[in-house]
């Protein structure tokens, strides 16, 4: 989809302020940065580094110029802040593609493990599979295809992404202090 890197990183910004080493981070945690590693052999990482660096820096470049988001330094700290352009840019890409990057959320450790498990129907076959490559890239481990288990915490903007696209009423969220079996899968 055209506008799916403009859409990962204003999703990304739209949760808070963000330094530019947490947004690199972010968006090679996504989908786009599995595609970017496929394509890469360890002969040339180095040289593909450098030319992802250039192509990141030239991103962020032209998103400022569009006005969409803005750099902001404060104590030697660089973080970038979505704008009302960028709030209604995101909005039209949604519209185009409903269902945020899986990378967009941040991940949160949690203090016991939290398993997730959902029963989608057939019929949203899309937001199931969005569902499972969400949990991966919050640091979930697929225990059953339908039941993931991790020592992380739901993010509240993700939770919200559940209510948005109704899929809620499909899923069980709880968290446990005992591992049980579960110890085995080093979560």
């Amino acid at each position: 989809m055209k506008g799916k890197q403009t859409l990962l990183v204003l999703e990304i910004v739209k949760q808070g302020p963000i330094g530019s080493y947490e947004l690199l981070k972010k968006m090679f945690e996504s989908d786009y940065g599995d595609a970017y590693r496929a394509m890469t052999t360890k002969s040339d990482r180095a040289s593909a580094a450098k030319a992802m660096r250039i192509r990141y820096r030239n991103f962020l470049y032209k998103l400022k110029q569009d006005g969409l988001i803005r750099e902001e330094r404060t104590l030697g700290a660089t973080r970038f802040v979505i704008l009302e352009k960028g709030k209604i840019k995101l909005a039209a890409l949604r519209q185009r593609e409903p269902f945020p990057p899986p990378g967009s959320y941040k991940r949160e450790e949690g203090t016991g493990i939290t398993i997730v498990a959902f029963d989608i129907p057939e019929s949203s076959r899309k937001k199931r599979d969005w569902l499972r490559n969400v949990l991966r890239a919050t640091g979930f481990t697929m225990i059953q295809r339908s039941v993931w288990a991790g020592k992380m915490r739901i993010p509240v903007a993700l939770l919200r992404d559940f209510q948005e696209l109704k899929i809620m009423k499909y899923m069980e969220i709880f968290q446990t202090t005992k591992t049980g079996i579960l110890r085995q899968l080093e979560l």
